[in-house]
């Protein structure tokens, strides 16, 4: 819906589906929606026409805990569109040009839980393995081999920001959040609630990140830290 007019660009019902994941495109061209399990659609707004569809969107088994909402990215010109996908890879499609989709496969006892897209198309991704520590890896077109940057301290990760002006690489694996340079992937801060006050209760504090602001606020014990 056009929210100065009220006008609706696009309605679609999943009948015998729940979605999983939306994202718009930054110059808001394009929608994509991905169901639990089954389609990922690309919408052009103007249109209201599907410009592309697969039926290999990822479910991860318990959404409710794990979360789904970045297992799709956009690239900044809206011409790529990254996506977890079932079969233990991300798939590219390429929204406009004709371009064959690319496949990023990963370990078979891994699957993708939340990526990102640099301005130059590089994907950050998260590896996840149920009760093992997650991977955080990169990939560029043309890459024949995943690059791991990192493993992780939690199972999972909610959130991948990336700021390439501040040479930032925020990564959201609740209830903790990391800093890390994007270009070496250097660990720059950690704001640990566990380290603020322990309790064996601690789980997932509210995050919010602003890439562009490079700021963080995360949620403890009713009040809320800026980092």
């Amino acid at each position: 819906m056009e929210c100065g007019s009220g006008r609706v660009v696009l309605q679609h019902t999943y009948k015998d589906s729940k979605i999983a994941a939306i994202q718009v495109s930054s110059d808001e061209q394009l929608l994509a929606v991905g169901v639990f399990g089954g389609e990922l659609a690309v919408w052009d707004l103007n249109s209201a026409s599907r410009i592309a569809r697969r039926d290999d969107f990822v479910w991860l088994g318990n959404p409710g805990w794990i979360g789904m909402t970045q297992t799709l990215a956009f690239s900044k010109d809206g011409r790529k569109l990254a996506y977890a996908a079932l079969d233990h890879s991300i798939g590219i499609i390429h929204s406009t040009g004709g371009l064959e989709d690319e496949r990023i496969h990963l370990e078979q006892d891994r699957t993708c839980c939340a990526l990102s897209m640099d301005s130059l198309g590089t994907v950050i991704f998260a590896e996840y393995n149920h009760y093992q520590p997650f991977y955080l890896s990169r990939w560029s077109s043309g890459q024949e081999i995943v690059q791991r940057l990192f493993t992780g301290t939690g199972m999972n990760v909610e959130e991948i920001v990336i700021n390439e002006e501040r040479d930032e690489l925020w990564v959201n694996h609740s209830p903790r959040v990391e800093i890390r340079k994007y270009s070496t992937a250097e660990l720059i801060k950690l704001y640990d609630p566990y380290l603020w006050k322990y309790s064996r209760f601690i789980r997932n504090n509210a995050v919010s990140i602003s890439g562009q602001a490079s700021l963080a606020a995360i949620s403890h014990e009713g009040k809320i830290r800026l980092g």
